[in-house]
């Protein structure tokens, strides 16, 4: 398959399931660049997937994307509880799993996430500083059963999962793609808000 196309094989799961305490209100709809974040990110996935999900529970927020809305399995257990969900709801090989609040993502960057997992059980980027992000990389189906056996224990961390004897990942550092640590930069508070915004 050619690393211009859509990948038949792929879903991408949005996470927009966080409470946003630091910024006391929904990070997803937070506007840059005159649209809402999470817009923002769905546009950036859809040429690279075969279809997207958005995690969340409460899916009246979303309905605008006109993109499905899938509450978690095990609720109240953060992020992994949101990749478990859609991986149980929707059969692919690969889930390009996606932050909502990272405003300078690059496709190069996640088409590499994608092209990589192939005799791997994840691909997570690395920064240079040494800093991994479970929240921005592709996980195969493979994963599904220790998420579900971690999830059932109350193990809820993705940083357990990808220290899982029983899982392969990779790390994509920079030099092997075409990304720098400010693309993996997240918004927490109201003043990285700011500066995304100036720099949009």
């Amino acid at each position: 398959m050619g690393s211009g196309e859509k990948r038949s094989d792929t879903c991408a799961v949005i996470l927009a399931g966080g409470r946003s305490r630091r910024m006391r209100c929904n990070k997803a709809l937070l506007e840059i660049g005159d649209r809402p974040l999470i817009e923002t990110i769905a546009s950036l996935a859809q040429p690279l997937v075969d279809r997207i999900f958005i995690s969340a529970n409460d899916s009246s927020p979303y309905l605008f994307l006109g993109l499905p809305v899938v509450p978690d399995i095990f609720p109240g257990q953060g992020p992994l509880a949101g990749i478990h969900a859609v991986m149980a709801k929707a059969d692919y090989t690969k889930y390009l799993v996606l932050a909502c609040d990272m405003p300078y993502l690059r496709a190069g960057m996640l088409r590499s996430t994608i092209d990589m997992c192939e005799d791997c059980d994840a691909v997570i980027p690395q920064s240079l500083d040494g800093r991994i992000h479970p929240l921005c990389g592709s996980y195969r189906r493979t994963c599904l059963k220790t998420i579900e056996r971690n999830l059932s224990l109350g193990i809820n961390k993705v940083m357990a999962l990808l220290e899982a004897p029983s899982l392969r990942i990779r790390w994509l550092r920079a030099s092997e793609s075409t990304f720098r640590d400010s693309d993996l930069k997240n918004i927490n508070e109201i003043s990285d808000l700011g500066q995304s915004r100036s720099q949009k």
